[in-house]
């Protein structure tokens, strides 16, 4: 069981004044109010709340015998509770919709009797205008027969100009251009496809183009690849022949040195010749050296000719 300390606390709060000042008072009137201290906790459990919480138990302390509690002469006010006023604000919106609903059920009979009632004053003035009409009608009108035929005239020539500008109107929205009109949305759909068109031409026109550069690229490919193995070709060819210059001008200078050679040599014989002495000695020398001369001689004419051969 659960205490509640404030309301213990509230019931001493009020009763230790009393306390204080009831010291000489009789048994009875002790009693007397012991009593209502015990209604007053009875009446406090009464107020607790029925949503399954736990009861409020008030302790109310035992009086000592020589104190007395006199009643009080204005009875004490309980503090309303939280769900006391929430009862009442529910109670005051139920109040509050149904008096709405009251006002919307007499404004709505309402607007239906006035609207009955202009139907019906309608109906007065409809029948009012009705007797009037077939004597208005009855009334002869004596005109000239040509006005009718004049009247029929233009009456039908207005329909012909009405017809005319009805076909004016729609050409004049045939030509004006407006998105939204039909001749419009059949002419932006031409356009559309037109662009598609258009596009779709452009790709195979582009197409056929880089085609064509490419095989033109795999021309020139061609046709430089043929230049390089011609160039290829014209280099081994002077190769060879710079091989063949540098042999046929070693060659060159191998016999003009052998020329300058057999050039020189009948020289240096002449030299020694003119030298030599007159003993016999000498003319076998001489003899050898004629020898060796007629040798010498020879050898140039040999040279010679060798020289006019290679010449």
């Amino acid at each position: 069981m659960i205490t509640d300390t404030s309301q213990t606390s509230f019931h001493r709060s009020h009763l230790g004044p009393n306390i204080r000042d009831a010291s000489k008072k009789s048994g009875h009137a002790q009693w007397h109010d012991r009593e209502n201290a015990k209604a007053h906790a009875c009446s406090q459990l009464k107020c607790a709340p029925a949503n399954g919480a736990s009861p409020i138990v008030v302790a109310v302390p035992p009086l000592a015998p020589s104190v007395f509690v006199p009643p009080t002469a204005h009875p004490i006010i309980e503090p309303p509770t939280l769900q006391s006023v929430q009862a009442e604000n529910e109670e005051l919106k139920r109040k509050l919709a149904k008096a709405h609903e009251d006002i919307q059920k007499k404004a709505q009979a309402s607007s239906n009797l006035l609207h009955r009632l202009s139907k019906r004053e309608e109906d007065i003035n409809q029948l009012q205008e009705q007797p009037q009409q077939p004597v208005d009608q009855s009334t002869p009108k004596h005109l000239d027969p040509m006005f009718n035929t004049l009247f029929r005239a233009m009456k039908k020539e207005l329909q012909d100009k009405d017809k005319k500008i009805e076909e004016l109107q729609q050409e004049v929205l045939g030509t004006s251009f407006t998105p939204y009109s039909i001749p419009g949305k059949k002419l932006l759909a031409k356009l559309r496809a037109l662009q598609d068109e258009n596009e779709e031409l452009g790709r195979q026109l582009c197409q056929g183009k880089v085609e064509q550069l490419q095989v033109e690229l795999a021309l020139q490919k061609r046709a430089a690849e043929g230049l390089r193995a011609s160039l290829d070709e014209s280099n081994r060819l002077v190769v060879t022949l710079d091989s063949e210059s540098e042999t046929l001008q070693s060659q060159i200078f191998k016999l003009q040195a052998r020329l300058k050679q057999q050039q020189q040599a009948p020289d240096s014989n002449l030299i020694m010749g003119d030298h030599e002495d007159p003993s016999p000695k000498q003319d076998n020398s001489c003899n050898s050296s004629d020898g060796v001369g007629g040798s010498g001689e020879g050898e140039n004419v040999t040279a010679s000719g060798g020289t006019e051969e290679g010449g």
